[in-house]
């Protein structure tokens, strides 16, 4: 059971100190560790119709859909604050910055393959340079992180069944530009 009334009340006393422009301070650290404490994530920045916007994020685990709309459903009504379930598509996708890991990224010369399997499961393949240095795991994670700004959450979980990241020296498959992922998506979506 997500304790939503005590969250919500500790959000309305700290929300001053949760725009995106003030991170990171200590009332982050303890959003990170009130929103991870249910399985939830996080992420804070402008709003569209209101100053700030906090987004409830599953990191792509159906399972937790339930736990988050919960938790919004009991959103306050703040007057410099809105809220949102699931990470939407950014127009800087292309740039990637973790300040706290020293990682900044570009996407902008990223290529992909999509793989689409008999059971209807779709494995997207990402070619990137600048994933280079890093370890297998930790290549995933950000490549997942620059779908998820491109497409958005959603889409991510409902069209991408399996991600991988490729050699940059690998030239089984023939790539193409990462911008025209969504397009991609959209077209095996509708012929399907």
């Amino acid at each position: 059971m997500v304790d939503t009334v005590n969250f919500w009340n500790w959000f309305k006393i700290n929300c001053r100190h949760l725009h995106s422009n003030k991170y990171p301070n200590d009332t982050f650290k303890e959003l990170d560790k009130r929103v991870y404490s249910m399985g939830l994530y996080w992420e804070v920045g402008p709003g569209v119709k209101k100053e700030n916007l906090l987004t409830i994020s599953v990191s792509g685990r159906r399972e937790l859909l339930d736990k988050a709309r919960s938790l919004l459903a009991n959103a306050p009504i703040l007057d410099d604050w809105e809220f949102d379930l699931l990470k939407k598509p950014k127009k800087n996708w292309d740039k990637l910055e973790i300040p706290g890991d020293n990682i900044k990224i570009s996407a902008a010369n990223w290529t992909y393959v999509l793989l689409k399997y008999e059971d209807g499961k779709k494995e997207i393949l990402i070619k990137a340079d600048t994933l280079s240095d890093f370890e297998k795991d930790k290549r995933i994670e950000l490549a997942e992180i620059v779908l998820t700004n491109l497409i958005g959450e959603e889409k991510l979980m409902d069209e991408l069944n399996y991600l991988d990241v490729l050699e940059v020296e690998d030239s089984t498959y023939e790539t193409q530009d990462i911008r025209d992922l969504e397009e991609h998506l959209d077209y095996l979506k509708n012929d399907a």
